[in-house]
């Protein structure tokens, strides 16, 4: 009967992965997260964002239009000769509001740049999240299609002795009923597949002209890394960074307002021309703002206060990312012993037993249910491990997504 059910296997494995080379177009994590970088509108519209805020710091660099001003005086009306023409330039100095400008115009690049990290973070994650959960399920419509395949099986086995009237007919009905069982769960995790991998096409923002296997190992695992050098990547992590940078965004403006409390300046330089006798004399002059109502004092506290509470709330942000360091650690910590614990006692034990009951029952030693409760105790085994890795490759996954840094960018 075990070389009977190996072969049924064998065959629907091949037929599927026939299927699967013709029909199907294969894809692994990578390529699935890259075509999202590329296509996803989100990616775009930071770029463009970025792209923004690199023509600003262009503009911050420039100086001040000068103004050109013409003046024609005349004393008395009645003498003309008297009038006179000034033909005047003048410049505003405000190179300490211009420095302060360009500031602000290199944070708000860093800004950016932080926004399109952070949105390739998000859409990695969402992406991977998806791709692990699809990838699941495309494993368990592999274990489900096995199950099938072997319930078919025995149930032809079944009945050949109940025909032959070696068991009873009762046996047939049940092996019928375990095979209709298992076809109504293999239709239910193909709806589930397909609509996961709906959702992940939708993610990717691409339409694929044939159907999509994922391709990826979900056995490869790691060893976990120590709490306390997780806890050590915080300040690097883009989610910290990003309230540095806002810290820093604060300080430019502290700068803007003192440079604020700076009188404005400008110079003017002019000729004038006399009409009663057609000479012309050089000028200049300078106006000055006279501080006496205004020096921003107020201004500047309130920006420093801001800094302030950007700086706590970075504070209580490291907490935070603390605490969901912890929590993920310990669900991926959970998920890798559960892991271990059925590829290396539960699974080999429910496979020996099942073993075992093969050859009982072929020998006439045990029923049909003896054989039918082994085989659900392995398929269980097998799918609790399937469920503890995308279980665990999630809990990574998030792990990857609360430590991502500008360096992954």
């Amino acid at each position: 009967m075990k070389r009977l059910l190996q072969a049924s296997v064998l065959g629907a494995s091949l037929i599927a992965l026939s299927n699967t080379l013709y029909a199907n177009e294969s894809i692994n994590l990578k390529q699935v997260i890259q075509r999202a970088i590329d296509n996803h509108p989100n990616i775009g519209a930071s770029e463009y964002y970025l792209e923004a805020s690199e023509k600003q710091l262009q503009q911050s660099k420039k100086i001040d239009n000068p103004t050109l001003s013409i003046e024609r005086e005349d004393f008395g009306l009645s003498s003309p000769e008297q009038a006179k023409t000034r033909l005047g330039i003048s410049i505003p100095i405000n190179w300490v509001e211009r420095r302060a400008r360009t500031a602000t115009a290199n944070v708000e690049i860093k800004s950016s740049r932080s926004k399109l990290q952070s949105a390739k973070a998000q859409l990695i994650k969402d992406v991977s999240h998806q791709f692990i959960t699809t990838l699941g399920k495309q494993e368990q419509q592999k274990l489900i299609r096995e199950e099938v395949s072997i319930a078919n099986s025995v149930l032809e086995i079944v009945k050949g002795r109940a025909q032959a009237g070696r068991i009873s007919p009762v046996e047939e009905t049940k092996a019928a009923l375990t095979l209709n069982q298992a076809i109504l769960q293999e239709q239910d995790i193909n709806v589930a597949l397909n609509r996961s991998k709906l959702k992940l096409k939708e993610l990717l923002s691409i339409n694929f002209e044939n159907g999509m296997v994922l391709i990826n190992d979900l056995s490869i695992l790691t060893s976990l890394p120590e709490l306390n050098i997780l806890f050590q990547q915080i300040p690097r992590s883009l989610a910290y960074q990003r309230w540095a940078i806002e810290a820093e965004k604060q300080g430019t403006m502290i700068q803007h307002t003192q440079a604020e409390q700076w009188p404005e300046i400008s110079f003017s330089a002019g000729v004038t021309q006399f009409e009663s006798d057609g000479k012309q004399a050089m000028d200049f002059s300078m106006d000055i703002e006279i501080p006496m109502f205004d020096r921003n004092i107020s201004q500047v506290d309130a920006e420093k206060a801001n800094l302030l509470a950007i700086k706590t709330e970075q504070k209580s942000l490291a907490i935070q990312l603390r605490q969901s360091i912890i929590e993920t650690y310990f669900n991926w910590q959970a998920a890798l012993n559960k892991l271990n614990t059925l590829k290396k006692q539960i699974i080999p034990q429910a496979q020996e037993i099942f073993d075992s009951v093969q050859d009982s029952y072929t020998l006439g030693k045990l029923t049909y249910l003896d054989v039918l409760d082994a085989e659900r105790s392995l398929v269980a085994a097998r799918k609790q491990y399937i469920e503890s890795t995308v279980d665990y490759h999630h809990a990574k996954t998030t792990m990857d997504f609360l430590l991502y840094s500008l360096s992954n960018g």
